[in-house]
């Protein structure tokens, strides 16, 4: 008998950072539980660059069995590059999330939006991927260690249906912690009570998540014709600091230039590009390694880039910013997440700072 498969949804990461808006660096594929969801349906996962789609043969029997399921497809979703945290704009959290936790997303909230001029199914707040905090990752059996000791409360932990499937009463003693056993209980996020109110998210996992960074669970319900569900990070945006160095030795014949940054299509209505990039030019120069610099410091953040297109800006280092005839324009090379870093020289301390080192 020859079974003929369908896409059911498919799943893709976008991020202002690349070219094409293609997260090639995040990879996705069926946890531990999610390859046994898939198996029991009859699915099948193809994976592919920032992403993957789920098909399912045609037999209606098995879509029906499938929605009626109340536990999620959960997909793993993996970090394959470890400046992800330094290109990725993540609201000052800290960009990929350490061992002992993950990123959540569902699609359990319908979100909406338009994403680069479509409508698109979000698994996250429109323009927030990192609205939800990392949860931390819990095994089936562990302890829960209270704030302050507490005696006779009530605990309870809910699944993501927010229906009970756990509690015990501690005794009428004082206790710093007591042990919780959810063995048996799907994989999946979980939320802890505590005499009745909110203790916190966790996530359910008996396996390691030493390299997982993420964890994507799609509810199987209400799916129909092959949605597309999103997660859609922005570019990190950070202050450009261009380190100019001349030719040494002798005087300077760039000390009257300016850092300008164009960009290359108009910005206004009427034609006119009002929306250059202006640079505050420090007033003493500095010395790197025996050579000395002009310091331009960008007025505003700029997003870091892949590479360069048609919406980005041309930066150059011209006389008087290309108000004077004279001189040569100088192109400048764009911002990298390698010499992206926390600005030690700032009073705001998470502000990012891109140096970039430019030698005439």
């Amino acid at each position: 008998m020859r079974i003929s498969y369908k896409p059911l949804f498919t799943i893709e990461c976008l991020h202002g950072y690349f070219a094409d808006r293609v997260c090639r660096t995040l990879t996705l594929n069926p946890t531990a539980a999610g390859a046994r969801l898939c198996e029991r349906h009859r699915l099948r996962f193809r994976a592919f660059r920032g992403g993957g789609t789920v098909y399912y043969d045609e037999s209606a029997a098995n879509l029906m069995r499938l929605r009626g399921e109340t536990s999620p497809l959960a997909f793993a979703l993996t970090s394959i590059d470890p400046l992800f945290g330094i290109y990725t704009d993540d609201v000052g959290s800290a960009g990929a999330a350490p061992g002992a936790t993950v990123r959540y997303f569902s699609n359990a909230e319908g979100h909406m939006a338009d994403v680069n001029g479509q409508r698109r199914a979000l698994l996250h707040p429109p323009g927030r991927p990192f609205a939800q905090p990392p949860l931390m990752v819990r095994s089936s059996r562990f302890s829960y260690r209270f704030d302050q000791p507490v005696q006779a409360v009530l605990l309870q932990v809910l699944n993501g249906g927010g229906q009970p499937v756990w509690q015990t009463r501690t005794p009428e003693f004082e206790v710093r912690d007591w042990p919780v056993d959810l063995r048996g209980q799907p994989d999946g996020r979980y939320r802890l009570l505590i005499a009745e109110r909110p203790a916190g998210d966790f996530y359910l996992s008996d396996a390691a998540v030493v390299r997982q960074w993420g964890v994507v669970e799609v509810f199987t319900k209400d799916i129909d014709n092959h949605p597309t569900f999103t997660i859609s990070f922005a570019s990190r945006g950070t202050v450009w600091r261009y380190y100019i160095f001349d030719q040494p030795p002798g005087p300077s014949s760039y000390s009257s230039y300016e850092v300008v940054g164009v960009r290359k299509r108009s910005g206004g209505a009427d034609g006119a590009s009002n929306s250059d990039i202006r640079f505050a030019k420090h007033p003493e120069t500095v010395t790197v390694n025996g050579r000395t610099a002009f310091v331009f410091e960008s007025r505003q953040t700029l997003p870091l880039a892949e590479v360069p297109n048609d919406d980005d800006y041309l930066f150059s280092f011209r006389p008087n910013g290309g108000s004077e005839r004279g001189g040569r324009p100088v192109k400048l090379p764009f911002a990298q997440p390698t010499g992206t870093k926390i600005d030690a020289t700032h009073e705001d301390a998470a502000r990012m700072c891109s140096e970039i080192f430019v030698y005439l």
